[in-house]
């Protein structure tokens, strides 16, 4: 099975929303945060969600409950937002629509602002090279 391409959003000022966020957490958090993205790229959308507008949900129920939230560009998953789920409150979107894909129409007139992204594999293979507690974490 031929994976799939995942990549994050970089904003206007070229820094990845993920890349930050995913930077504060913890060596264990990380990990399985990666591995659960890692899936994803394999096909394995068993804990995905759509939530509207082309956006879908991963969601990680370890710890306060992460979410990656990510939409589809072709052949390729772009993560958009991420969020920590607090009891019965749905993480604010908004941001998230704004870039994320959805219609060609609507991606074609976004091309600029969605031609901003790198390879999800960079901010790990980052955080591993500098967390030694990251490289050993499952």
């Amino acid at each position: 099975m031929k994976e799939i391409e995942t990549r994050e959003f970089l904003d206007t000022s070229g820094r990845s929303p993920f890349a930050r966020w995913f930077e504060g957490l913890n060596a264990v958090a990380a990990a399985r945060v990666t591995i659960a993205l890692t899936r994803l790229g394999r096909g394995d959308f068993s804990n995905v969600e759509g939530v509207g507008a082309g956006v879908c949900e991963i969601k990680n129920d370890f710890g306060p409950g992460y979410r990656v939230y990510f939409g589809k560009d072709g052949e390729r998953l772009v993560i958009c937002w991420v969020a920590v789920r607090k009891s019965g409150r749905a993480p604010q979107l908004q941001p998230l629509r704004q870039h994320g894909p959805s219609t060609n129409a609507a991606r074609a007139a976004r091309s600029k602002a969605m031609a901003l992204t790198r390879a999800f594999r960079e901010t790990v293979y980052l955080r591993a090279q500098r967390d030694g507690a990251f490289r050993k974490a499952r």
